[in-house]
């Protein structure tokens, strides 16, 4: 029980950490305009390759889940909620709203 409290405590530190980093970067000064007109072009650029990036995936995440539905929940053990691929999407999404989260980041990071 306590390995399971220490990661939950050590994840919370980290998020805060990051938050706190996060605001901090925010709050800094982003330079003269020509700085932040360059700024404006990344962030719009890295957005819009996100956003191909995302939906050049999609197609093969929903084969994924399906798969891991029917071979994994329903076929193998039996079950008609499907945990696995459910599970599968969560994660998904998590991993796709980190990039997301962090490519903001990395690019406000980079103008200031």
């Amino acid at each position: 029980m306590v390995p399971i409290i220490l990661a939950f405590v050590a994840g919370g530190v980290a998020l805060l950490f990051a938050a706190i980093t996060a605001i901090r970067l925010i709050k800094a000064d982003e330079g003269n305009e020509q700085v932040r007109a360059i700024g404006d072009a990344i962030r719009i650029g890295s957005n819009a390759f996100l956003r191909r990036e995302y939906m050049a995936l999609l197609p093969f995440v929903v084969i994924v889940a399906i798969v891991l539905g029917v071979l994994i929940d329903w076929l193998t053990l039996g079950s008609v909620v499907p945990k696995t691929a459910i599970s599968y999407l969560a994660g998904t999404i998590c991993s796709a709203f980190a990039g997301l989260v962090g490519m903001s980041i990395a690019v406000r990071a980079n103008v200031r």
